[in-house]
């Protein structure tokens, strides 16, 4: 037998051919997988897992078509003779049929790269990218504008720029203004600085030094976007993109083909490949559209989400808005969701669940940080501004940090028009961190200069009223305010919540406090006795007015009927009027059922749970005259982010035999996180 090269036991052996045609179906096994993974919302794990395996198979393949070949008899170990004394060799066989297999996969991947490289013209990304000096600088994208004269599709060039937005917002070194900055500001859009009429130019308001910016329009079948990159200092344009066209399919086929395009011109192709992300749903988006940057409305959230589950951010808005709502089945199971989608949600996506799932399981300075992140990613954003802010106040107990946050923001550019509810609840954060640190006159003088601005909030601005008023010491204006809060329409439950917390304030005169009293009686003789909040509001009433509780009354009852925090309420309200009237044997129970709510969950925020009954607990057993033990609960309590509003530690009228305590001084002192510039 003649000896045979290295090589020519390859040929003879078919390692070649196995090696060809194992690399052409490991390509088509990927390139399937790049498309079904994504539509079936497989994990980004799976992917990089079936690369890794056909990586490894590669050898393998290889060390088996060395050892073994195919034969009559099945798989058989290659015999090391030469190919013409071996029955089952190649040499003996004709290859027309493996040869022609090989050919046509060969044939399918040249094809396809010709196609993809030299005739689509709908889904290749150029490889053009715009010059580092636009993508090192900051850019503000601004709705789109429709020239299509089919007013049916306005709001296809706000989503587009929307979602076009999100997706820069994406690449860890791309400068984006938020979509929420953009909206608030699109007033000023075409103001350049200098101005001579002395208007604030759209890049003073947004931070930005360019602005991705086009229009749209039909050209036979095919939507043509054109857009541009524009110097937001002077309005002219650094870099044109080529026409983007879409023949006319789904409006989120070209939502998601045109935010490819744009990301690949910003040479985020690794993005890309690896990730294709589809747009949401066209009429989920219109409804999200209408509330960005604005107080969100639970109603249309639940709407967005059932008609598009996988549209994230509606979700996390939903998850921010029910923290002080008692419905932890809904909630965890929206954490859940999250968390089993969490590979496919953006950066600032994740950024939004980690501040929330702290916020929610009371880890101040974790929470602080997380939506800190996105203030400084994003400073000219309101509400991620303002939700700093308000974690700065509320757990961390820290009026500076507050301030400082909310002096970034321009009152005057964020009326209730931009910014809905947020403005009030800023009023209330600001005003509260503003007497801390400055006192009563500077507080008096902020409320002030917060204007009512529409006739739909008149409760939030009664409660601007209450605090002036109080601040004040104006019994007749406090009165006039108590008054129009307990005629309004708003349940008994959110009245009471609001009223019994001036009530319990040490800045609160006694003749307030009758009002108070007083108001809420009236208001309970127009109420249905079988409204849960009855119970809680008519025992408060009593406690106060030091009448005893029936010994007949069973808090138990309402247990399944009332949310967590008035339950709580209603134990503490118990407790103290049995210590009260002496019967401490009868409050073991109630103080054991509060103690047990120790543990926070996903369910409802600590501020409105467990915090709260540790709380309570605090001011339990200071009317006990139990102070170590007080302190102790009060601590928990302070750890889990409850505030220390102008009511609360210091400032509760139930804790003024603990205020000479060093503990308990301790317990108003600020956190200072950590914070990154």
């Amino acid at each position: 037998m003649q000896k045979n090269t290295f090589f020519q036991e390859l040929k003879r052996r078919n390692v070649y051919k196995v090696a060809l045609t194992y690399a052409i179906v490991a390509w088509l096994i990927l390139q399937i997988g790049s498309i079904v993974f994504p539509t079936i919302n497989a994990p980004a794990w799976l992917m990089q897992a079936l690369l890794f395996f056909l990586v490894i198979g590669f050898p393998i393949a290889l060390i088996l078509a060395w050892a073994f070949e195919m034969s009559p008899e099945g798989i058989i170990r290659t015999s090391s003779v030469a190919a013409e004394e071996n029955p089952y060799s190649d040499a003996k066989k004709k290859p027309l049929t493996s040869n022609f297999f090989i050919g046509v996969l060969l044939f399918i991947v040249v094809g396809q790269f010709v196609y993809f490289n030299f005739f689509s013209n709908s889904s290749d990304i150029t490889t053009d990218v715009i010059p580092e000096a636009i993508r090192s600088e900051r850019i503000a994208v601004v709705p789109f504008e429709n020239l299509t004269n089919d007013s049916s599709l306005d709001n296809m060039g706000k989503i587009a720029a929307n979602f076009i937005n999100m997706g820069l917002m994406d690449i860890d070194d791309a400068e984006v203004v938020s979509p929420a900055t953009v909206l608030s500001s699109m007033s000023a859009f075409g103001i350049l600085p200098n101005d001579p009429s002395g208007r604030t130019s759209f890049s003073e308001l947004t931070g930005a030094s360019n602005i991705l910016s086009g229009n749209y329009y039909m050209e036979h079948e095919s939507m043509i976007f054109a857009l541009q990159v524009q110097d937001a200092t002077t309005g002219q344009m650094r870099f044109a993109f080529p026409s983007i066209s879409s023949d006319q399919g789904s409006k989120e086929e070209i939502l998601t083909l045109l935010r490819e395009q744009v990301l690949g011109y910003w040479a985020a192709r690794e993005l890309i490949e690896t990730r294709r992300i589809k747009s949401p749903n066209y009429t989920a988006y219109e409804l999200f559209l209408d509330m960005i940057g604005k107080f969100p409305d639970q109603v249309v959230l639940e709407k967005i989400i059932s008609i598009d589950s996988t549209f994230y951010l509606p979700r996390i808005f939903f998850l921010n808005l029910n923290r002080a709502r008692d419905i932890p089945e809904v909630n965890e199971q929206h954490f859940q969701f999250l968390d089993r989608h969490f590979d496919y949600l953006s950066s600032y996506e994740k950024s939004w669940l980690s501040f929330l799932k702290n916020l929610y399981l009371g880890n101040s300075i974790e929470a602080f940080n997380s939506i800190n992140e996105l203030r400084l990613k994003y400073p000219k954003d309101f509400l991620v501004n303002h939700e700093s802010a308000v974690t700065a106040a509320e757990m961390l107990n820290n009026p500076e940090l507050t301030l400082e946050i909310y002096q970034a923001l321009d009152r005057d550019l964020f009326s209730t028009k931009e910014v809905g509810l947020y403005y009030y609840f800023r009023m209330f954060h600001e005003a509260h961190a503003t007497f801390k640190l400055k006192g009563r006159e500077a507080i008096i003088e902020l409320l002030n200069s917060f204007q009512k601005q529409d006739d739909e909030n008149e409760f939030m601005y009664s409660l601007n009223g209450l605090n002036i008023s109080m601040l004040e010491s104006n019994y007749e204006k406090f009165s006039n305010q108590a008054k129009v809060l307990c005629k309004s329409q708003y349940p008994l439950g959110r009245v009471y919540f609001f009223l019994q917390l001036f009530y319990k304030s040490t800045l609160c005169t006694e003749d307030m406090r009758s009002i108070i009293i007083e108001q809420l009686e009236l208001r309970l003789g127009v109420e249905d006795p079988k409204d849960p909040s009855y119970a809680n509001v008519h025992a408060w009433i009593n406690l106060n007015k030091k009448i005893p509780l029936d010994d007949h009354f069973d808090y138990k009852i309402y247990k399944s009927d009332l949310p967590e925090w008035a339950y709580n309420d209603l134990l503490k309200i118990y407790c103290l009027s049995k210590i009260r009237a002496g019967n401490m044997d009868d409050i073991s129970e109630a103080i054991k059922e509060l103690a047990d709510l120790d543990g926070p969950n996903y369910g409802i925020s600590t501020l409105f749970g467990s915090g709260t009954a540790q709380y309570n607990l605090g001011v339990i057993y200071a009317a006990l005259g139990e102070k170590d033990i007080a302190i102790q609960y009060l601590r928990k309590a302070r750890n889990l982010g409850v505030p220390s509003w102008l009511c609360q530690f210091k400032y509760d009228q139930a804790l003024t035999s603990l205020q000479d305590m060093p503990e308990f001084q301790e317990l108003n002192e600020p956190i200072w996180p950590k914070i990154l510039d």
